[in-house]
């Protein structure tokens, strides 16, 4: 049944993640459009988005992996892979931006470390024997997905809730005040 458990959950985990992009493609433009974003800004803002949207909808869907690494209690691997991803971030965007890629090319400090955090994961999990050996896999169940879907469902909106609390004081000094008020407010609040 653990190996039924991790498709189940694998296949719920993929699922979050398409929805995650199809709703994230399509309403990048009316979220840029709702913070005012200038006119001129909008276009990288949307490509920007969508690209931050992709690394999200890439991890969530690479996210069995953490789960089974949590599961098996071995959360210092989960913190110190979940470390990666600023790390890697920060690195890819001094790169990007050293060799004048501009605010185009920076989707590459978004997606490739979800990827690389993913794909470590399910290396460490096999590497570390958490997963069913060969033969012991099960079919996915049907009531274990709608289970784990509702689960994710509501962890998602509560997950999304505190981005939109964190997140809402940007929104508010970037609609009254502009852009570059919101810049000052969240490097000066980052500490």
């Amino acid at each position: 049944s653990y190996g039924s458990v991790i498709l189940t959950g694998g296949i719920v985990f993929i699922i979050q993640g398409i929805l995650i992009m199809l709703l994230g493609y399509f309403l990048s433009p009316l979220l840029v459009n709702m913070l005012s974003v200038p006119g001129h800004l909008q276009p990288v803002a949307v490509h920007l988005l969508r690209w931050l949207i992709a690394a999200f909808a890439t991890g969530t869907s690479l996210r069995i992996f953490t789960s089974i690494i949590y599961a098996n209690r071995r959360v210092d691997l989960v913190n110190l892979l979940m470390s990666l991803v600023p790390i890697l971030g920060l690195l890819i965007m001094w790169l990007v931006l050293s060799f004048h890629g501009g605010l185009w090319c920076l989707p590459w400090a978004f997606v490739p470390p979800a990827l690389i955090v993913g794909i470590c994961a399910g290396l460490t999990s096999w590497r570390l024997k958490f997963l069913p050996p060969p033969g012991s896999w099960t079919a996915p169940s049907w009531l274990r997905f709608k289970e784990m879907f509702a689960l994710g469902r509501d962890m998602f909106l509560v997950n999304a809730g505190n981005q939109v609390l964190e997140a809402s004081q940007i929104m508010i000094v970037t609609r009254t005040m502009g852009l570059g008020a919101a810049a000052v407010w969240s490097v000066s609040t980052k500490l």
